[in-house]
């Protein structure tokens, strides 16, 4: 939006189909498709939503962390590796691994 780099970096860790689009070409559609004004502000609004999610859930301590991870992706702890959760998380890994243990006594 504002044409400099992100502060975000993604990475691909499964197979995945990607698309792109220039600022200037988003531009030219919403003068051509004044409707579209309308899917990119609901888009940028559920956007906004899941950021201030996140940042909430980061400032809260790590077993929380680890269950909105599980609530708010059922299933992808079997498929990501402790690695990309943690930093996800942001804890550390044997933190991580900590908690899983302890969950998985319970």
């Amino acid at each position: 939006m504002e044409q400099k780099p992100s502060e975000i970096a993604l990475e691909v860790i499964e197979d995945a189909k990607l698309w792109h689009i220039t600022k200037t070409d988003i531009d030219k559609l919403y003068v051509e498709l004044p409707q579209l004004n309308v899917i990119g502000r609901m888009l940028l609004e559920e956007n906004l939503k899941k950021y201030e999610r996140y940042n909430a859930m980061i400032r809260q301590n790590s077993e929380s962390r680890w269950k909105w991870f599980n609530d708010n992706y059922a299933g992808l702890a079997n498929r990501v590796s402790v690695r990309h959760i943690a930093t996800f998380l942001h804890m550390h890994r044997v933190t991580l691994s900590k908690i899983r243990s302890k969950r998985a006594k319970i």
